[in-house]
């Protein structure tokens, strides 16, 4: 028998509300044809605001974790630095709701 695969914790409602607040600013940056870089996002997001680069660079590193992982939304990084999410495996009416609701929590 094998064993039960482990339930992830639950993210605090304040960790949630920063993935989705990302999720939908790199939404609406892509639907604008904007690039996104970690200079847009300090300087756009006050959840990435202040700090040192590299820390800031390192919780947005574990937050696009979070992100894919608890939520199932991808970003990926190019070699400029660029942030751009990867296209979701869900219909228009599916990516469409989901995005409301990010915007919604906003």
């Amino acid at each position: 028998m094998s064993p039960e695969p482990q339930a992830r914790p639950l993210l605090r409602p304040a960790v949630a509300e920063r993935l989705l607040h990302l999720a939908a600013y790199l939404k609406r940056e892509a639907s604008s044809g904007r690039a996104v870089t970690l200079e847009n996002i300090t300087d756009d997001l006050p959840d990435y605001a202040g700090g040192n680069h590299e820390g800031v660079r390192k919780k947005l590193r574990r937050d696009l974790t979070e992100l894919e992982e608890s939520f199932g939304i991808g970003v990926d990084v190019s070699d400029e630095g660029e942030y751009r999410l990867r296209d979701p495996f869900l219909g228009p009416d599916e990516r469409r709701a989901l995005f409301a609701a990010a915007a919604a929590v906003h």
